[in-house]
């Protein structure tokens, strides 16, 4: 496995997406438009990347998550490329972003958990508000 760096990012993307981040998306969900909240506030963003010799770096990974409250935020999306998925890469993606979010002075992190492996990523990081168990999985069968 290739060595990952993390970076954190304040953004807002109002005039479109980084075509490295809807490569991962795509990858991750096969779907298109990146995260709605990134166009409506500055969200934190955190990144994994593999730097590649004489090359630019190569997005993996993402976290979005977004402020709801003076001390409260939500978990929008986590996308890893198919092939970095399973390596713990959205375990340390949202373990920084909560790191991160606490640094800020937010205690009440909530998420809606898409899928059964973010719902698992929720309950290991305590994501779902005052302690509490995260969202369930939404039904989309």
């Amino acid at each position: 496995m290739d060595r990952i760096r993390i970076e954190r990012i304040e953004a807002r993307y109002r005039d479109g997406w980084p075509r490295d981040l809807m490569h991962v998306r795509r990858s991750a969900f096969n779907r298109g438009p990146g995260p709605y909240p990134l166009r409506r506030q500055v969200c934190w963003y955190v990144r994994a990347v593999v730097d590649r010799p004489h090359r630019k770096p190569k997005l993996v990974g993402y976290v979005v998550a977004y402020p709801l409250y003076d001390d409260t935020a939500s978990f929008d999306e986590i996308a890893v490329l198919k092939e970095y998925q399973g390596h713990g890469v959205a375990s340390a993606l949202t373990a920084n972003t909560v790191d991160w979010l606490k640094d800020n002075g937010i205690q009440d992190i909530s998420g809606l958990a898409i899928h059964p492996a973010m719902s698992h990523l929720f309950r290991r990081h305590n994501i779902g508000g005052t302690g509490g168990p995260p969202t369930p999985p939404l039904n989309t069968g």
